[in-house]
């Protein structure tokens, strides 16, 4: 009976003392067993079942006891805990749904129960959360974070609930989980409470997302590498980027001022485009892209393309973007031109092949095979089949001219060969009738883009004529080579005989001129006035015809050159004047830029002479004034020599280079009317020229041209 008197917990520590016992015995019966041993076993047995039997009992007294005492708690204990659960459905129910993250903490630091959406939030499995029982909130807050955590707790104990804060949790992973979280205490509960956190993530990202989105735009919108616009549906355009002003030519002063509007900006007949584009925005938020042009600020029209798309934050509003295809309409213009001009050029290749004044043909490959003939090519070569058959097969009369040899040599090799006054048999009336030509022609290989030849293109222009005339001009030739040879003979006996003539007679005249002097002295004051005036006469008469032989003989060497020698121009005009000694009142100005060059110099001087001289004795004034310029051209130099004379009349122009031309007669002023015969002989056969310009009581102008250079003549 004391053994039934034990306490349960005295009786389980025997029990288990027991069972000790028994697994000792056992391992020893895996020994020899000896009878004492089995004697002590059987003894323990029956102990451990008798305090086995005791222990049951004790167990079924308070399981009574218990029973009793628990009944009564249990249905005080169910009563309060299905108040409290109904109190707490609506939050069973945020917790079930999992649509934010709920869960139960203490100001210990710890999470004692959450739902799947705060676990996910954290990082952990629900299994993983049942296995550790509680979560360390304070752990998953970042250290900068916590004070936060510090003033929402503080809150809630004065007020019982927290206004809504953002922080961030550290994941299990590592990474930072951005939350919004409030808090609230539990039934007048100082210690422990409700959050409800929301993870942002997403959020977030989209934040991020739009704030980089925002910065590309902006970044491309600053960029200026297109033009970016928004425009309204009333016209108004509130802003745009520099590229887009830049393209219509308007300031920001002018976009700030209202002045810049798209339907302004858009000629009348593009607005059905616009009127399209802004359809299309009502249908599906955005445009096609399609090309208009804008009125520049200078008036020019501006080609652009447009594409745009409604802001879903203002449906009357959109952004568009503006493309300047300036530069692109220019390109496709300048290809559009190049095609047309390469059209153009193959057109008039085809037309200078067809109407060409040479024969032109074509032929591909080894065997010369002709493809193309123009028309005179067909009219030179008689009524044959041409195209489609080889050279040999069309021209069998050019075998053994040479011909067929060449046209292979040419395509071997891929030289072209340049033929010169070839003569060529051809049949060219188809009647078998050989007749000789010649011919220049070109025989050009054409190669493809690898550089290969492939067949080769004939070209050629008969000079038939051209040959034989030569042969007829070499013959002339030789005939004018000896009737120069005769010539120059002949030149030489006119120039003795001129020579002769001259002196032989200039010598009875001085005879004449001597013998008129002797009269006028022998009868000395005896002689009449009009017999001293016929003997002046004739003394005149005797110096004019010594003059004019004089002049002939100037004529006639006029043409001789002279030695070669360097001329300093300024200088010899200053000899010539002091020759020609002119009086007083006559002033002669000589311009400061007078060359200095290789030539003649006693034609030069004649030349200048004459004309200087002319100028003196015609001029029939008190005050004359000589001007001589120069102006220099690429091969020549052009002199004038100009007065302020009476003039010379247009119809006398021409009439004044004649030999013994003169305007005014002998009487009244001297001269043979050879000079100027003989200045336009000397400056024509130095390969210049001479002309006069003038108007009658305005003076009078010569120009002429002398050569930089003169080869003796």
């Amino acid at each position: 009976m004391e053994d039934q008197h034990k306490s349960k917990d005295e009786l389980i520590e025997e029990v288990v003392a027991l069972r000790q016992r028994v697994a000792e015995l056992e391992t020893l019966l895996n020994q020899p067993l000896q009878s004492e041993h089995l004697q002590l076993n059987e003894q323990l047995e029956l102990k451990v079942q008798e305090r086995t039997a005791q222990l049951s009992q004790v167990n079924e007294q308070l399981r009574e006891q218990i029973s009793d005492s628990t009944g009564r708690k249990l249905h005080e204990r169910q009563r309060i805990e299905a108040e409290v659960r109904e109190r707490q459905k609506p939050l069973q129910r945020l917790f079930d749904c999992n649509l934010v993250g709920v869960a139960y903490w203490n100001v210990d630091g710890f999470i004692t129960n959450a739902n799947d959406a705060y676990l996910h939030s954290a990082g952990y499995t629900r299994e993983e959360f049942n296995l550790l029982g509680k979560i360390n909130w304070r752990e998953l807050t970042p250290p900068e974070y916590i004070y936060l955590d510090d003033q929402a707790i503080a809150e809630a104990q004065k007020t019982g609930v927290s206004n809504i804060y953002e922080k961030e949790y550290i994941h299990r992973d590592g990474k930072r989980v951005p939350i919004v979280l409030g808090v609230a205490l539990l039934n007048d509960s100082h210690h422990d409470g409700v959050a409800f956190v929301l993870d942002i993530t997403q959020r977030k990202q989209t934040e991020e997302a739009l704030r980089i989105s925002e910065a590309k735009f902006r970044r491309l919108f600053e960029s200026n590498v297109i033009g970016i616009f928004f425009p309204e549906r009333n016209g108004n355009i509130p802003d745009a980027n520099d590229a887009f002003l830049q393209i219509i030519g308007y300031t920001r002063e002018d976009l700030l001022a209202g002045k810049v509007r798209w339907d302004i900006l858009t000629p009348p007949e593009y607005a059905y485009l616009d009127q399209i584009a802004i359809e299309e925005h009502y249908q599906f938020g955005c445009n096609t892209p399609y090309e208009k042009v804008y009125i520049h600020a200078d008036g020019s029209y501006v080609p652009v393309l447009i594409a745009g798309a409604t802001l879903e934050e203002s449906p009357n509003q959109g952004i568009a973007l503006a493309v300047d295809l300036t530069q692109r309409k220019q390109a496709e213009e300048a290809r559009d031109k190049a095609l047309a001009q390469a059209e153009a050029a193959r057109a008039e290749l085809q037309r200078v092949f067809m109407q060409a004044p040479a024969v032109i043909q074509v032929s591909r490959g080894q065997n010369h095979v002709i493809e193309a003939a123009n028309p005179l090519y067909v009219q030179v070569v008689g009524k044959r089949e041409l195209i489609g058959k080889p050279t040999r097969e069309a021209f069998p009369e050019l075998e053994g001219q040479g011909f067929f040899e060449l046209l292979d040599q040419v395509y071997a090799t891929g030289k072209p060969f340049v033929g010169k006054e070839m003569p060529v048999m051809i049949d060219r009336n188809d009647d078998g009738v050989l007749e000789e030509s010649f011919w220049n022609f070109v025989y050009q290989p054409l190669v493809d883009s690898d550089g290969k030849v492939y067949g080769i293109m004939t070209h050629a222009v008969e000079v038939t004529e051209q040959f034989r005339a030569r042969q007829e001009i070499e013959k002339k030739a030789e005939e004018l080579a000896h009737l120069t040879a005769t010539l120059e003979r002949t030149n030489k006996d006119l120039d003795q005989f001129a020579y002769v003539a001259s002196h032989d007679l200039k010598a009875p005249l001085r005879g004449i001129a001597t013998l008129a002097e002797w009269v006028e002295e022998d009868i000395g004051e005896q002689i009449s006035d009009e017999s001293r005036e016929h003997l002046h006469l004739l003394r005149g008469r005797v110096y004019r015809m010594e003059a004019l032989i004089n002049g002939i003989l100037q004529y006639s060497r006029a043409g001789r050159s002279e030695d070669i020698e360097l001329i300093n121009v300024a200088d010899l005009l200053s000899e010539s004047i002091e020759l020609l000694s002119p009086p007083p009142q006559v002033k002669i100005i000589v311009g400061s830029e007078m060359p200095t060059l290789a030539g003649e110099k006693v034609p030069l001087q004649q030349v200048f002479m004459n004309l200087i001289n002319n100028a003196i004795k015609y001029a029939d004034r008190p005050d004359v004034l000589i001007n001589v310029n120069v102006r220099e051209y690429q091969k020549y130099y052009e002199f004038s020599v100009a007065d302020n004379g009476q003039g010379i009349a247009p119809e006398y122009q021409e009439k004044i280079w004649g030999i013994f031309q003169r305007l005014e007669a002998r009487d009244k002023i001297e001269g043979a009317g050879i000079g100027l015969s003989v200045v336009k002989k000397i400056i024509e056969s130095r390969g210049g020229r001479i002309w006069v310009e003038s108007e009658v009581g305005a003076g009078a102008t010569f120009y002429f041209t002398w050569l930089k250079s003169i080869n003796k003549i």
